[in-house]
């Protein structure tokens, strides 16, 4: 086996367990704090003295991401990939420790601290992937990137399945609302010490001998601010589909939460099987032309979504969306990967994750208000994301080469 096989292993590997333990704590999150019988919130708190809290507790964590990715990432590109990928997991099981303690406890407080905590130190995915493009040929960068989302996308299947299962009493004595989180907190530990024994100095990227330009230089360079800009618009249309499709499904059809479970796992279908062949359309068109085609998807599936009136007539816009969406993770990941200057390929990617998480966040918000007001709302935003999507990357082909001087 190569060395660009074996290294890829552990990077899947380890982005699957990762993202297992980060979604197995998943399907009890909204109950602890909504419920008082878990002890978290207590019977006199008003409705909306709790959800504000559980949006705290989901805000906290991206909002972590957001402040720690690009730091990271910078310090992968200065120190090496592998001990700051091994610190990042130590860190991240110490928050997700925190926050298992909390919940077991019953304290808000911890909670809240372990979601922050946990998230400024879960700059994983940055680094995977810049070490996915160390290791990788620009033959084999999209292919190895569209594997790293197929193992994102089957860790969010196993991850809120087995929490769902580990927090049913009814199954078992033991299991309870706190041991999804203290296997999760298990599972970070044991990725830890997986990269530690197993990912090779191959994984890593040289030590910068002078510093990367700053994160602010980064941020502002005319050659990526269309690549940021082009990645915000993708992943608005894309987190749209995530975050309010179980929303749409019980505004229109009134589906029952078993169900949603059902259809949940009959979406991943799609993802993963475009996953798959990812890398072939890179190959054959690029990833600038990818990148049309997926916002072209997006676009097209979510009109297309709106117009059925049954379940099963949403079959082929769900397909077409999920098409668009691992075509759009892969093209844009790739894209932002070859904008990177030398001695930076981690920063641009955590510059890259901190984007992708804005565009989670903001969306939600705005898709939260529509929402309240029509279920179609949410959809059109991300229809419009996607045109707009199109004249970024109109710009984006006449943007100069990055600078890669310290600024």
């Amino acid at each position: 086996m190569s060395t660009e096989r074996k290294t890829l292993c552990v990077v899947l590997l380890t982005t699957l367990t990762g993202w297992i333990g980060f979604s197995l704590p998943f399907p009890i999150f909204s109950h602890i704090f909504l419920d008082p019988a878990h002890g978290i919130v207590t019977a006199d708190m008003s409705t909306v003295t709790r959800t504000m809290l559980l949006g705290s507790a989901m805000a906290l964590y991206p909002l972590g991401q957001m402040i720690g990715a690009p730091f990271l990432g910078r310090l992968s590109d200065k120190y090496g990939r592998k001990p700051v990928l091994v610190a990042c997991l130590w860190l991240t099981t110490l928050g997700a420790l925190i926050l298992a303690f909390g919940v077991a406890a019953g304290s808000i407080a911890l909670i809240l601290i372990g979601r922050l905590f946990t998230g400024i130190a879960e700059g994983s995915l940055a680094i995977v992937q810049s070490i996915a493009s160390d290791i990788s040929s620009p033959r084999t960068k999209a292919r190895n990137f569209a594997y790293i989302g197929i193992a994102i996308d089957v860790g969010f299947i196993i991850g809120p399945i087995a929490g769902g299962l580990l927090s049913d009493s009814a199954l078992h004595p033991m299991f309870n609302v706190a041991l999804p989180f203290w296997c999760g907190a298990a599972v970070f530990g044991a990725n830890a010490i997986m990269v530690m024994a197993f990912l090779s100095p191959a994984g890593q990227a040289e030590k910068q001998t002078a510093p990367a330009r700053s994160l602010r230089a980064a941020l502002t360079d005319r050659s990526l601010v269309p690549v940021f800009a082009l990645t915000f618009a993708t992943f608005w249309a894309i987190m749209i589909f995530f975050d309010f499709s179980a929303v749409y499904f019980v505004q229109v059809f009134d589906t029952q939460p078993a169900l949603l479970g059902v259809l949940t796992a009959l979406i991943s279908a799609p993802l993963i099987a475009s996953g798959l062949v990812a890398g072939k359309v890179d190959e054959k068109i690029g990833p600038v032309k990818m990148a049309y085609l997926s916002l072209g998807l997006l676009a097209g599936g979510t009109a297309l979504f709106l117009i059925p009136d049954s379940l099963i007539g949403l079959a082929l816009p769900v397909c077409i969306i999920c098409v668009g969406i691992n075509f759009g993770q892969t093209a844009t990941s790739v894209i932002a990967s070859d904008r990177a200057g030398p001695g930076e390929q981690g920063q641009v990617m955590g510059l890259y994750r901190s984007i992708t998480v804005a565009a989670a966040a903001i969306s939600a918000i705005i898709g939260g208000l529509l929402a309240g007001f029509t279920p179609q709302g949410p959809f059109l935003t991300a229809i419009l994301a996607a045109g707009l999507g199109f004249l970024v990357l109109n710009a984006l082909q006449s943007t100069p080469a990055p600078v890669t001087e310290d600024a």
